[in-house]
């Protein structure tokens, strides 16, 4: 499955659409993504959760900026409703076509990406195994500070459901709380926190040689990933995080461990 497309932008797309299931889905919920070709050639994208569901009369304007499924919706779960606003201009400017399905409210959703396929992959680089053997480094246990919810609650989902074991938090504070009573393999901070950065924690906790970092932050200037390195994380990502990547990471870090 390839196509010929802004990468940047497009891995925001799925990011959003992957952190709105994440939010309108209770906890044990399931969240499925398949990809296929149909017969005219185009690559299609699912993302299927059995989350909260969607209104049919809502769903002509789900796509609106400012509409998030109705007030009783916004109230509970907050946002501006702009994501999906946002995600349906850039599949447009794509030549692509962006839908959505529910038969109703408690019913779950399946949000639908048509992209036009590639004859021939242009795709250079490493490719990342996509097997799920649950190894996943016998369990290690991995320290996550992230702030923001909706994201902290998507990557912990994915690390747990790769087999890790997931100890969170949303600040500085905390972060050192945890981390002194609990001995984690690898730190995956965010840098900017709400008292403090990530580069002052991997500083405090790096400095036994024993734990690995990786940073994430909304910016990657060379300046960026120079000051993230010199605080003692040994890789840094720029959000939104491709998971493929970032588990290929955390896969190698862990086995680099002496």
């Amino acid at each position: 499955h390839h196509c010929w497309a802004d990468a940047a932008r497009l891995q925001q797309v799925f990011w959003n659409i992957i952190k709105n299931a994440v939010k309108f889905t209770p906890a044990r919920g399931q969240l499925r993504i398949s990809t296929r070709n149909d017969a005219e050639h185009y690559i299609i994208i699912d993302f299927t959760d059995t989350g909260i569901g969607i209104n049919r009369e809502l769903q002509p304007r789900i796509f609106d900026a400012f509409e998030q499924g109705g007030s009783g919706v916004t109230n509970r779960y907050g946002g501006l409703g702009l994501g999906l606003a946002i995600s349906k201009r850039v599949i447009d400017l794509h030549g692509g076509k962006i839908s959505v399905r529910s038969e109703g409210r408690g019913t779950g959703a399946t949000f639908t990406i048509k992209l036009k396929a590639m004859e021939t992959s242009l795709l250079e680089g490493p490719a990342y195994p996509l097997d799920h053997d649950g190894s996943a480094k016998d369990g290690a246990e991995i320290l996550l500070v992230e702030d923001h919810e909706d994201t902290a609650r998507a990557l912990r989902r994915m690390l747990e459901n790769a087999g890790y074991q997931v100890g969170y938090a949303s600040t500085l504070a905390s972060a050192r709380d945890l981390a002194a009573k609990r001995r984690f393999r690898l730190v995956i901070s965010d840098l900017g926190l709400p008292d403090g950065s990530g580069l002052d924690l991997m500083g405090e906790l790096g400095d036994s040689g024993q734990l690995r970092g990786i940073a994430l932050s909304g910016f990657g200037a060379d300046s960026d990933i120079a000051a993230a390195k010199a605080a003692g994380f040994a890789e840094h990502f720029t959000k939104p995080v491709d998971w493929e990547r970032l588990r290929h990471t955390i896969h190698r870090l862990l086995g680099q461990r002496g």
